[in-house]
């Protein structure tokens, strides 16, 4: 006869016990999609930083270049300092300072046909007519 409790009592299930001794497999290299995918994030990267560059650059008045040049190297050090160190990381960003360093010498080299619209309205030249009064 069972017993009143051993509906209730502990069993070990169907689930795998968790701990030390659960190894997972390293997961398959992807070279090839790796790559695409750094490819893409670091030029997706270039156009955030030339689209937050350029207001950046009208408002303070410096060349886009310069503004480009400046933001840019500051995210190859963040991620260096927040990515994990290893040889994807330390690709990604080689090809950050690659479009870096390439992005700020097309800008330098086409600064002349850059013009950013001025958000700047200009004062009329004509000046309303005062009245006066003869006496």
């Amino acid at each position: 006869m069972a017993k009143k409790y051993d509906s209730i009592r502990w069993r070990q299930g169907r689930y795998r016990p968790r701990g030390a001794n659960r190894k997972r497999k390293p997961p398959k290299p992807r070279p090839i999609l790796d790559s695409l995918l750094a490819v893409g994030s670091v030029l997706l990267l270039a156009l955030a930083v030339l689209t937050i560059a350029t207001p950046f650059a009208v408002n303070l008045r410096v060349p886009v270049y310069l503004a480009y040049g400046l933001i840019m190297p500051l995210l190859a050090v963040v991620a260096i300092w927040l990515g994990p160190r290893d040889r994807n990381a330390i690709v990604v960003v080689g090809m950050i300072v690659f479009v870096w360093i390439g992005g700020a010498t097309a800008l330098y080299l086409a600064r002349d046909k850059i013009k950013p619209a001025s958000h700047y309205h200009h004062e009329t030249k004509s000046k309303p007519e005062t009245v006066t009064e003869d006496p």
